[in-house]
């Protein structure tokens, strides 16, 4: 693939995440607005009617494990609206240096298939469908830099940022495939 290809290819998932996080978001900021006006309207319930208060606490844990839900899934949904503009400009950038063996450590990455455990951690809001990726502690063995903790104390991955470490593999690997013809041409024309 070329990388206009690959860049188009980037624009368009781009492009399809930013429509589908906007869509998310706007369904969130509705469930938000939604579960503040039952709040609201329970507070109002449980200051008239003190013979119902049993009856509202339960309730109020609901809309507050509701909240709690609606709180996670927009902290998802910010994390992954941000992470796809990222500032490179050169003037912001000091000690500046090319990425030690990429290749070498791209090649003891393990890209792995698995479902989140959401029925453990509900209040995450984690996607039940299937996914790739890598395991936040494997890949800080190769690159620290790139996994973080969130404040929730679990760890996260700057995917984004393993496309220039995948780039700079796919030249090395690349120069070796030139070398290799090179070699195959010069085998050939000494046999002959």
């Amino acid at each position: 693939m070329t990388s206009e290809t690959l860049n188009n290819i980037e624009r368009q998932r781009i492009s399809k995440s930013t429509v589908l996080v906007s869509v998310l978001i706007g369904i969130l900021v509705l469930s938000v607005f939604s579960l503040f006006y039952k709040v609201n309207v329970l507070e109002k319930t449980l200051e008239a009617t003190s013979y119902k208060v049993n009856t509202l606490e339960g309730t109020l844990e609901a809309t507050i494990d509701e909240l709690s839900y609606v709180k996670a899934l927009a902290v998802n949904a910010d994390q992954y609206a941000h992470s796809h503009e990222i500032y490179s400009d050169s003037r912001l950038k000091v000690n500046i240096s090319p990425i030690k063996d990429p290749l070498q450590a791209i090649l003891s990455l393990n890209g792995v298939t698995f479902f989140w455990n959401t029925s453990d951690y509900p209040e995450l809001g984690l996607s039940n469908e299937p996914q790739i990726g890598f395991i936040a502690q494997e890949l800080e063995q190769v690159y620290p830099e790139l996994v973080h903790v969130h404040e929730n104390g679990y760890k996260t991955i700057d995917y984004v940022s393993l496309i220039p470490v995948l780039t700079e593999a796919i030249k090395q690997q690349q120069l070796m495939i030139v070398e290799l013809q090179k070699e195959i041409i010069e085998l050939r024309k000494n046999a002959d």
